[in-house]
């Protein structure tokens, strides 16, 4: 017998989330989450995460740089998509996974039965669901 499990709204994953540190916090009180922001930040500018940092930069460089060679290089199939500027180097992360991001923050996930399209189910609620909750406290929804 299988377990279902179902996210409708994004109160519900606040919530869970917020259980499962409480739960883990009552279990394991050390070190706090106090605790661990500290030695964060005592700890951030060490050789680790210098050198996580420079391989980070130089990874998203590299894939900004191939973004905006080949524009010119291959061109769009027909006329080039929609977005937000009319410059298509300033438009490349809406044809990335911005637009997506987007939508999922605005409209939700939906569900089509037709596997010719692309689903927007594929992408992980985290980020879409911080967007919409910072668009709440700024006014924008």
């Amino acid at each position: 017998m299988g377990v279902r499990v179902s996210v409708t709204s994004p109160e519900r994953v606040a919530v869970l989330a917020f259980a499962v540190t409480f739960v883990r916090h009552a279990r394991r009180r050390r070190p706090s989450l106090v605790e661990r922001a500290r030695s964060f930040r005592s700890h951030r500018l060490s050789a680790v995460w210098s050198a996580t940092a420079r391989v980070w930069a130089v990874s998203r460089l590299s894939v900004i740089a191939v973004g905006f060679l080949a524009v010119p290089t291959i061109g769009f199939p027909g006329s080039p998509p929609v977005g937000p500027w009319d410059n298509v180097f300033l438009d490349l992360p809406g044809r990335w996974d911005g637009t997506w991001y987007h939508d999922i923050a605005v409209h939700g996930y939906r569900w089509s039965a037709a596997t010719s399209e692309q689903q927007n189910v594929a992408f992980f609620p985290a980020f879409p669901l911080t967007m919409r909750a910072g668009g709440a406290l700024l006014g924008a929804y």
